[in-house]
């Protein structure tokens, strides 16, 4: 079970418990948060996020059912941990931390690998659409912190 300290009248002049004063955001000290404001671009970067995590998921099960070179180890690799950074990123994007930057960079990075691997295809409407969703999710990452394609590690 879990408790969530209560903190000391003399500490607490509003009389509000500290998870009330969490979700009016306050502090104990009856301090307004200044909370993240999201703009436009952040909105855009997470839909674009979620809507290519999906399309990865989809394009995973296609390319498994397909076999042969869509069923390549290195190529289902990279759809999967695609995927998996782009559900990452969504949540990054929701509370702009110190390290947002570094870590929307790196997905921009995978998401633009994975569009590159999905290009290789050709005319394949599945793969078409991974690749069209990995490029909109990458330049959306871009955008918000003018993270460049060049590889940060």
């Amino acid at each position: 079970m879990s408790h969530t300290p209560e903190y000391p009248m003399e500490e607490n002049p509003s009389g509000q418990s500290s998870r009330e004063q969490y979700r009016s955001g306050q502090y104990p000290s009856g301090q307004r948060t200044t909370g993240f404001q999201m703009g436009e671009e952040h909105q855009r970067a997470i839909t674009d996020l979620m809507n290519c995590s999906s399309i990865i998921q989809e394009t995973l099960m296609y390319c498994l059912q397909q076999g042969g070179r869509h069923a390549d180890a290195r190529h289902i690799s990279l759809l999967m941990d695609t995927a998996e950074f782009c559900k990452t990123g969504t949540s990054v994007l929701f509370h702009s931390s110190p390290v947002s930057q570094r870590v929307v960079g790196v997905i921009a990075e995978v998401c633009q690998e994975c569009a590159t691997s999905c290009e290789q295809f050709g005319d394949d409407s599945q793969m078409r659409a991974c690749y069209d969703a990995c490029l909109r999710a990458a330049n959306s990452c871009r955008r918000i912190f003018g993270t460049s394609t060049g590889s940060s590690f």
